[in-house]
């Protein structure tokens, strides 16, 4: 009787919703011939929609008062009904779908709830989000219901059945808004910073096993594992990743740390580790930087604590598994990493967990050179650590750190940088230029007093020798103008740093106080650029050598070890040239030599041919063990090689006289290399000379050259006043000539007797013309209508 009376005052569209309710319980669904109808009447006209909507609100609310829960359930699913048929019209009725939502989740019953669940999945993926920035009561029903799924994912209490199965509708509930229009939407990032931590808690790194399809969660099972929760939860924080935009990313970056501090996870360290680089591993490579530079700021703010130890781990990790992280500031990273480096130098504790953090750093910023992001990262990254180690300056500390144990690690720094860039070129793209004008701020450090800074150097500078990707400049020779006239400057920069390398080589190997291990240094780099450069290192070497062993005979003073090391160096070096070139009779005189020098015991078992092994077996000697086990100096036998005859046999090559002119000359020449000098003017030179290579193709503006005969005799240039054009061109002309008179440009053989020649009567049929000028003032009036080339008077006889 009472629904005879509510139909009699029921409008249509009341009618047609009333009617798609089962008249018996036992029936879940709606009625789905009135449910069509009902669909069709509201999808003809916006404002039948709206009534619709209104009466299905007050409809859901009614029930809900009454606990008729199987009505609730008929009622949202005629909101889905609706959802799909009237879908471009979503806008109209979201509201209502959101409040209806609302009061059913009240309620608490489990099966309405996973009806409004699947209601909720069902609006987000009709929802485009347009109108959360215009109604801000819509937006608040959203914050309410995404506010309640979060808690549901984090309920502590996972051993009962039910919060497991309440956690799991949580997360099937924010993956249905995350992978929705609105959750890509910017709006959406006022719900990541409950969204995520909801996902993070619910993530084991540790068993989670991902793959391409993962299994589909049943909701209404009742047998729902952590296992399964975890791979639910780890497949939506990948779809946030993945459908979201750069603000988004910032704000989740941001929400990942906080979530971090607050859970105190730093201490677990491994597990955070596992938990980022899943995240990163995850989202777009264009927003990783994001993240990284997050963890940067942090390290920076960060004293030496666990948290600190944390993050530099995730950086060393992320960086030694070469993950490609577009955008990221090379520079800021490598300063992070050099400052955590230092201050776990500065603590001084060498146990065993701090020497592996040493070694993961070392290692991490050497894989800084793995990825290359421009062509000059290479070159920033060490100009960076030559210029923190301060080698022009003497310091006891470097940042609190003693400055031989703080040059000593970033040596090993740039050692592994090379090492890795070398690796790296063969599958980059971008392959990244050195010159040697940025690697000879390190040669100072060969001459350095303490050992273990010249070992490092010295295997620092061999990773310089081998990388092809260092020195070997492609700047063109300069063309500079002298006074209209082009001339060519030739200027290698790869030799004037190899002749500077020599030099400190040399003052390493005669000094005093030289060790075992700096002739093994030397040996070995000396022999890297023969391999290297070959011929060209011919023409230096030689004479190097050949005044080493003048030198040595020479040093009688000298202690037996370091004379026979010297003799050793050079008798390898130049087997090594002669085995290099093919010559088999400059092979044959130093073998022999070396022969002799066995048979007299003038010979050294750990100083080989092989340059790894000399610098393992000469490492940790001194010369005082050296002379314990050999003679006393009085027994010393010079037994030298023959320069005469090796540079006789050097002499008759063909391909030695084709590559070289003079090359008797070139080989004997005095060579200034003993000639004691200022490391700093050696190394300053160098680079200025350089440099000027560079300098020498820059546009400049050119001057007017001033006649040497209007300076002044007390060195004040007088101006230059003419009175004709042709004083003019005539003082300009003899300037030219007096340049060309005292110019120290070299002739080349090219310029011929005609050449000569045709300038000399360029010059006299210059003369010649200016000769024939005169000048004569016009006796008429210009005329405004004629044009002086016009005018019988402008004529000037010639």
């Amino acid at each position: 009787m009472v629904r005879s009376v509510i139909h009699m005052i029921f409008t249509k569209h009341a009618k047609l919703i009333e009617n798609c309710y089962p008249r018996q319980t036992s029936q879940k669904g709606p009625k789905p011939s009135e449910t069509s109808y009902l669909i069709y009447y509201a999808s003809s006209r916006p404002v039948k929609l709206l009534k619709v909507a209104r009466y299905l609100e007050r409809r859901v609310a009614q029930d809900a008062s009454r606990k008729k829960f199987t009505d609730i359930e008929v009622s949202l699913a005629i909101w889905n009904e609706l959802l799909q048929g009237c879908a471009r019209d979503v806008n109209l009725f979201a509201k209502g779908v959101l409040s209806s939502l609302e009061i059913v989740l009240k309620i608490g019953a489990y099966e309405s709830t996973l009806a409004a669940v699947q209601t909720f999945s069902l609006f987000c993926s009709n929802y485009d989000g347009t109108s959360l920035g215009i109604d801000s009561e819509l937006a608040s029903l959203l914050d309410t219901l995404l506010t309640e799924f979060s808690s549901w994912s984090q309920l502590s209490d996972t051993s009962s059945e039910i919060n497991q199965r309440m956690r799991t509708l949580g997360i099937k509930a924010l993956s249905s808004f995350v992978t929705s229009l609105s959750g890509k939407s910017t709006y959406a990032k006022r719900y990541l910073g409950f969204i995520l931590p909801a996902l993070l808690c619910n993530i084991d790194i540790a068993q989670l096993h991902p793959t391409e399809n993962a299994k589909t969660i049943n909701l209404k099972s009742l047998n729902t594992m952590d296992e399964d929760l975890n791979e639910l939860a780890s497949i939506c924080l990948a779809n946030l990743l993945n459908n979201t935009n750069a603000a988004n990313i910032s704000v989740i970056s941001k929400r990942l740390f906080r979530y971090l501090d607050e859970t105190r996870a730093w201490d677990r360290h491994e597990s955070v580790i596992d938990i980022i680089r899943y995240i990163l591993d995850t989202m777009e490579p264009r927003y990783r930087f994001m993240i990284i530079n997050e963890i940067i700021k942090r390290i920076d703010a960060e004293s030496l604590t666990p948290k600190k130890h944390t993050l530099t781990g995730l950086l060393v990790s992320l960086l030694l598994n070469h993950t490609l992280t577009p955008g990221i500031s090379i520079l800021e990273l490598l300063g992070a990493l050099v400052n955590y480096f230092s201050e776990c130098l500065k603590s001084g504790d060498m146990a065993e967990e701090l020497v592996t953090i040493e070694n993961n750093l070392i290692n991490a910023i050497g894989a800084l050179a793995k990825n290359i992001y421009y062509v000059d990262q290479i070159t920033d990254i060490l100009s960076y650590i030559l210029g923190k180690m301060k080698i022009s300056e003497k310091r006891s500390e470097i940042d609190g750190v003693p400055a031989s144990l703080f040059r000593v690690k970033m040596l090993q720094c740039l050692t592994a940088v090379l090492d890795n860039n070398k690796v790296a070129s063969a599958s980059n793209s971008i392959v990244p230029r050195v010159t040697f004008r940025v690697i000879s701020l390190a040669l100072p450090l060969l001459k350095s007093e303490s050992l273990e800074i010249r070992k490092a150097c010295g295997g620092f500078l061999l990773a310089c020798v081998e990388s092809e990707n260092i020195g070997t400049s492609h700047i063109p020779n300069r063309k500079l103008t002298i006074n209209s006239r082009l001339v060519r400057r030739n200027s290698n920069p790869d030799l004037k740093f190899r002749n500077s390398i020599h030099k400190i080589l040399v003052d390493c190997v005669t000094k005093k106080s030289a060790a075992p291990v700096d002739f093994a240094i030397a040996y070995a780099i000396f022999s890297k650029m023969l391999h290297r450069y070959v011929f060209d290192e011919l023409i230096l070497t030689v004479p190097v050598m050949f005044k080493l062993q003048k030198f040595n005979e020479a040093n009688v003073d000298g202690d037996f070890a370091s004379r026979v090391l010297l003799d050793q160096l050079v008798g390898l070096y130049i087997r090594r040239l002669g085995s290099q070139l093919d010559i088999a009779e400059v092979v044959d005189q130093a073998e022999q030599v070396v022969e002799k020098r066995k048979l007299a015991d003038q010979w050294f078992s750990l100083f080989g041919d092989d340059e790894d092994e000399n610098l393992s077996n000469l490492s940790d000697l001194s010369m005082n063990d050296l002379n314990a086990k050999s003679l006393g100096p009085a027994d010393y036998q010079s037994i030298p090689l023959s320069f005469h005859d090796i540079l006789r046999v050097l002499n008759h090559r063909v391909e030695l006289k084709r590559r070289f002119t003079e090359l008797e000359k070139q080989l004997t020449t005095d060579n200034s290399i003993f000639i004691t000098e200022d490391s700093k003017k050696l190394i300053s030179r160098t680079i200025s000379s350089t440099s000027r290579v560079m300098h020498g193709l820059i546009p400049k503006f050119t001057f007017p050259t001033l006649h040497k005969a209007e300076y002044k005799s007390n060195g004040i240039r007088k101006p230059v006043k003419f009175e004709t054009l042709k004083e003019a061109l005539k003082l300009s002309w003899d300037s030219i000539n007096e340049h060309d008179a005292d110019s120290s440009v070299r002739r080349t053989p090219s310029q011929t007797t005609n050449s000569k020649r045709s300038q000399r009567s360029t010059r006299s049929d210059m003369s010649t013309l200016l000769k024939t000028i005169t000048t004569s003032s016009s006796s008429a009036s210009s005329s405004l209508v004629n044009t002086p080339r016009l005018s019988s008077t402008s004529y000037t006889q010639v």
